[in-house]
């Protein structure tokens, strides 16, 4: 049984980076659905930053080298801008 959840994880991790562009894309879909109504665009934002946690924490722990910095770069300064403007311009 303990081979088995072995191969188990390790089959979810390693397919783990290739579905995490497809949550950055949509991720970024979201953002552009804001539309100039602040609510909603708090609550995006919040999920983005929330995605990007959850994507950096997948990228950290699957990839190496180049592209593991290239892309954990992107998303934490992705998390970074929109905590910012969140900080800035929404309430709680």
């Amino acid at each position: 049984a303990a081979e088995n959840s072995f191969s188990e994880s390790w089959t979810w991790v390693s397919r783990a980076p290739r579905s995490e562009p497809e949550r950055q894309r949509q991720a970024l879909d979201q953002l552009e659905q804001a539309d100039g109504d602040d609510a909603k665009a708090c609550r995006i934002w919040r999920r983005h930053v929330d995605t990007m946690r959850r994507v950096a924490g997948v990228y950290g722990r699957c990839l190496s080298g180049s592209e593991r910095g290239a892309r954990l770069t992107q998303v934490q300064d992705s998390e970074k801008e929109f905590s910012a403007a969140i900080k800035a311009r929404c309430r709680g």
